[in-house]
């Protein structure tokens, strides 16, 4: 299940996370995001694969969210691809009948939170509560929405940043700095209206500090208009693997004008939204 390209550039740069909690629900969607979780983790990462169970009713009434056996499954093949990548990782089958406020829950004490995109439409995500939007809107760590890359992209060799210079924005930019120089990735920084919010020198500082990072010089895109439009055209357009940026942490139906959410729920890549502790 692991990234070979992934893993074996990781050198001796700590990984960006100590603790990943990477939702699971035996579907092909959550086999790429253990994948995605696991290239993300180190030997000191402290690695759980959860999956929820929703059980109602009992005898011939009796409905759940995922069979037993299927959840050990999915989480046993995650673990040994854990193993084979050199991670120790732990799974837990845990109860609920709200899976995604369990989750959540369980995501509260760690620095990221891993959650698939099964597709579908931005405002159907919202109305019917899936597990990725409800993490996007409510989540008090970073969440990456992971989702099938093509096959000539590893991830996360090539990561797309976006600022706009303000502190929501700052958090994307660290860790991207943390990702990027771990896995040596390939850097793009879009700056999106920078100087129309009055962060341009802040836009210029982070430049620094990712080239001070990366070891050179990361490649600038600057973009104006609407951020959402941007950042999916130039993900497209570079084919990265992974985008990364801010999140003011909005919720519910404030969300619906939230930049994140958007990029989130329609990339072509993988998600990784800073939300705000």
């Amino acid at each position: 299940m692991t990234s070979t390209s992934a893993t074996t550039r990781r050198g001796e740069v700590p990984p960006a996370f100590g603790r990943i909690v990477c939702g699971l629900d035996g579907s092909r969607s959550s086999h790429i995001a253990a994948e995605q979780a696991i290239a993300l983790s180190g030997p000191s990462t402290a690695l759980v694969f959860v999956c929820v169970r929703d059980i109602r009713g009992a005898g011939a009434t009796r409905q759940t969210s995922i069979s037993g056996e299927r959840a050990e499954t999915a989480l046993a093949e995650a673990v040994r691809a854990a193993s084979e990548a050199g991670i120790d990782a732990a799974a837990e089958i845990l109860p609920g009948q709200d899976p995604r406020s369990v989750l959540l829950e369980e995501a509260s004490r760690s620095d990221l939170l891993v959650v698939a995109s099964h597709g579908g439409s931005r405002a159907g995500g919202i109305a019917l509560g899936s597990t990725a939007t409800a993490a996007v809107h409510r989540a008090h760590v970073p969440v990456l929405v992971a989702r099938q890359l093509p096959e000539e992209v590893a991830f996360p060799e090539r990561i797309l940043v976006a600022t706009d210079g303000s502190p929501d924005a700052a958090r994307a930019v660290e860790l991207a700095v943390r990702i990027g120089h771990r896995h040596r990735s390939t850097l793009y920084l879009l700056s999106v209206d920078a100087a129309r919010h009055g962060h341009a020198h802040q836009v210029a500082a982070e430049i620094v500090d990712l080239r001070a990072a990366l070891g050179g010089r990361p490649t600038v895109i600057r973009a104006s208009g609407k951020a959402d439009e941007s950042i999916l055209e130039t993900a497209a357009s570079e084919s990265v693997a992974l985008v990364i940026l801010g999140s003011r942490g909005l919720g519910g139906a404030r969300a619906l004008g939230s930049v994140s959410e958007r990029v989130a729920h329609r990339a072509p890549c993988s998600v990784l939204v800073a939300r705000p502790s």
